[in-house]
């Protein structure tokens, strides 16, 4: 999968490098080194790939990572707050913080925190990755399946074969009084690659304010040999609930 910065993943996902033209990343979350994104095909691996350019590029800061209070170390996840996205989300402690942005429907995702790497044909890959954004839409449900269909399009494209991304399953959600949607798209590479999983999960939490909309997107490449690299679905899903505004 391919993370925020040229994130190019397991042969499913590949994150937009610098704003590459569309459907051209892997749908692993291909973190080159270089970026790093998320989410991989071909049935063998998932992972998502950023490339280093993206820092080089002058893309958003790195997210500074804060600790939440803990008594237990290991349980110590991270609280990841962005200044210009509006929006906080917490994720596992061994998760790292990734320079750059990724590009989804017009809005930029920024604050990227991803799993650890591994390599596949001498790429660097994820299993998967987060990130924050905002749009300027006043409409969370039209926002989050925007940006939901179009990471799960580039992220899982294969030698520009366009992924099949099933219909977005939408639901409501309410965090500290405010409404906004989630939305998840299950996506499938139509092509095989060794460096890309056999399926993948977009899923984009939207919250509201007062001039737009801010998102938290999480992607998973699912199977592959490195799958136990990737987020639990009850780690899944305390990423997503964590999500709320800042």
């Amino acid at each position: 999968m391919s993370y925020p910065s040229q994130y190019q993943g397991f042969g499913m996902y590949q994150a937009p490098q610098q704003k590459p033209p569309r459907g051209r990343r892997p749908l692993w979350l291909a973190l080159g080194v270089i970026g790093l994104v998320v989410l991989v095909v071909g049935g063998v691996v998932a992972a998502v790939l950023i490339s280093r350019g993206d820092a080089e590029a002058g893309g958003a800061p790195s997210p500074t990572p804060a600790s939440t209070s803990n008594a237990d170390p290991a349980e110590d996840w991270q609280e990841i707050r962005g200044d210009s996205s509006k929006i906080v989300y917490e994720v596992p402690p061994t998760w790292i913080s990734q320079s750059g942005t990724v590009s989804a429907s017009q809005v930029e995702l920024g604050e990227l925190m991803k799993t650890g790497t591994f390599e596949c044909r001498g790429e660097k890959l994820v299993q998967a990755y987060a990130g924050s954004g905002t749009s300027t839409t006043a409409d969370p449900k039209a926002v989050a399946v925007a940006v939901a269909t179009s990471i799960a399009v580039d992220s899982y494209s294969v030698d520009g074969n366009r992924p099949s991304a099933g219909q977005p399953k939408i639901s409501t959600i309410t965090r500290d009084g405010v409404t906004g949607v989630r939305a998840d798209v299950e996506v499938t590479p139509t092509a095989v690659s060794a460096c890309h999983p056999p399926k993948g999960l977009v899923t984009v939490v939207a919250l509201p304010h007062a001039s737009g909309t801010a998102v938290v997107t999480l992607n998973v490449a699912q199977g592959g040999p490195h799958s136990a690299d990737g987020p639990t679905d009850d780690e899944a899903e305390r990423i997503l609930d964590s999500v709320r505004l800042a």
